[in-house]
């Protein structure tokens, strides 16, 4: 008898020890708790059941966030533009490369410790290595376009010129892997095209058209397009590697294209930051990673156009923080093009939906809404990288 006893508990420790080894890096909310409860209660039979107690009292307010995409998606967008604004207020005493270096060592570091937590391989192991240097490369690029376009235009303007990625990812789709593009759209694309047209304002004596204007431009466009080919390239990755081990690519090559330039001294020589400006590539850093990891958890619990629409809040906050503390310019050209392209990326989504959803009615219900979930979850992904 105190063998049988012994033999319980030394297996009850060891699922203990299981489920701790695998247990998420963030915990359920109530919802998936809920669910979790329900399934138990279905299976066990005629066993106990003890109700969860939920998270700590100091966990609740995170829980409560990763359980409403909303909520996500607006934290997200303000976190994007914290980042983006601590950008601006160090550019003129940081190199831009030193700026991603320390970006891509604080997220490098920080996937590296959550792929140990969760006995994942940092490089993955099963989809091919081209197509994950692809998404390395042209992911690191797109945000080092993205920070030279951000140090540029006002605050604003690069967010919202970032931000025609969804209609070139639509237009990449379309020629490499022959997704439909429908005539929504091809509509969606052409009033994104025309809001970058009017947000740029070219000739007009509203806005000082400059040498540092058009390569902000050019950067920013340039950022959207390889953005949008980083998003192809997860796609091709799909669901064979963890996003843990698909963003560690991102981060090294990061790393890598920041590191060279300022160990060339081109275009300027790394400087050692004051203990204040250390503190803000700190927080630079946290922004981003933050705004990456709920801007997916948005697009993987909201349909996609309600998720996009959401994180088009970001170019609101953009608006608010330049007038208010860079005295950037607001035109009305500027005003609508901004609404042009809001409503491009809204219609490119509600077409994607719409396509998703005549799959779906011609399979299996249980394999239709595997699809559904498969392609949230790497559009998400591909949310993620153009956010980058």
């Amino acid at each position: 008898m105190v063998s049988n006893e012994s033999e319980r508990r030394a297996a009850s420790e060891g699922r203990a020890s299981d489920d701790e080894e695998n247990a998420p890096l963030i915990s359920d909310g109530p919802q998936q708790q809920g669910e979790a409860c329900g399934a138990a209660a279905r299976e066990g039979g005629s066993a106990s059941i003890t109700a969860p107690s939920g998270p700590p009292v100091w966990r609740r307010p995170l829980a409560a966030l990763w359980d409403n995409g909303v909520a996500c998606g607006v934290v997200s967008s303000l976190s994007f533009t914290l980042a983006s604004t601590l950008v601006k207020l160090v550019q003129h005493a940081i190199p831009v490369f030193e700026i991603i270096l320390c970006r891509a060592l604080f997220a490098g570091v920080t996937t590296v410790l959550s792929c140990r937590a969760k006995g994942l391989p940092i490089f993955g192991s099963t989809a091919p290595l081209p197509i994950k240097l692809a998404r390395g490369i042209v992911g690191a690029t797109a945000m080092i376009c993205c920070y030279e376009s951000i140090v540029r235009l006002p605050l604003s303007d690069s967010t919202v010129i970032f931000f025609l990625s969804p209609a070139f990812t639509a237009i990449l789709g379309y020629l490499l892997l022959g997704e439909k593009f429908g005539w929504l759209t091809a509509a969606g694309c052409s009033a994104s095209l025309g809001g970058v047209v009017m947000v740029a304002q070219p000739g007009s004596a509203a806005v000082d058209w400059s040498r540092q204007r058009l390569l902000g431009m050019v950067f920013g466009f340039a950022g959207a397009v390889l953005a949008a080919g980083a998003y192809i390239c997860i796609r091709q990755i799909g669901k064979r590697e963890h996003p843990l081990t698909i963003a560690m690519y991102f981060h090294t090559f990061s790393f890598l294209g920041s590191v060279v330039p300022l160990c060339l001294g081109y275009p300027q020589p790394a400087v050692l930051p004051s203990p204040v400006q250390a503190v803000l590539l700190l927080l630079l850093a946290a922004c981003s990673f933050t705004a990456n990891l709920l801007v997916n958890r948005a697009f993987q619990i909201e349909l996609a156009a309600k998720a996009s629409a959401v994180n088009f809040s970001q170019v609101i906050f953009a608006w608010t923080i330049g007038t208010v503390f860079f005295d950037d310019p607001l035109t009305v050209l500027s005003v609508v093009g901004t609404c042009l392209i809001a409503t491009g990326v809204i219609v490119v989504n509600l077409d994607k939906m719409g396509q998703k959803h005549q799959l779906g009615t011609t399979s299996d219900a249980a394999g239709g809404a595997d699809k559904d979930t498969s392609q949230q979850q790497e559009q998400s992904r591909g949310w993620s990288a153009a956010a980058a």
